[in-house]
């Protein structure tokens, strides 16, 4: 029999896009500059160097802030995340084998 953990998340602004990985979340925020993730971080896939932080699990999720400009888009794969910036268009990509 598999368990279901449904967490709550409050006080978040606004959300435009959130995008589901293996065992992680992220979501881009309404203002497109920030994102935040919660979950699995073994390979780092939230933005967070892995030997610091393995997962997150409470409910202050990890916040990462665009450096180049506005987040046009997020995509999480098995244990990725990629987002593109807009202004000076750029990719980054968050886990292990960075």
């Amino acid at each position: 029999m598999h368990c279901i953990h449904i967490l709550l998340f409050t006080g978040l602004p606004g959300i435009a896009k959130v995008s589901c990985g293996q065992h992680h979340v992220v979501a881009l925020l309404d203002s497109h500059t920030s994102l935040v993730a919660w979950g699995a971080n073994h390979h780092g896939q939230c933005g967070k160097n892995s030997a610091d932080v393995r997962h997150i699990r409470d409910r202050s999720p990890i916040e990462w802030k665009a450096q180049n400009g506005k987040i046009v888009d997020i995509v999480s794969g098995w244990t990725h995340c990629i987002l593109l910036t807009g202004m000076q268009p750029s990719l980054y990509k968050f886990n292990f084998f960075f």
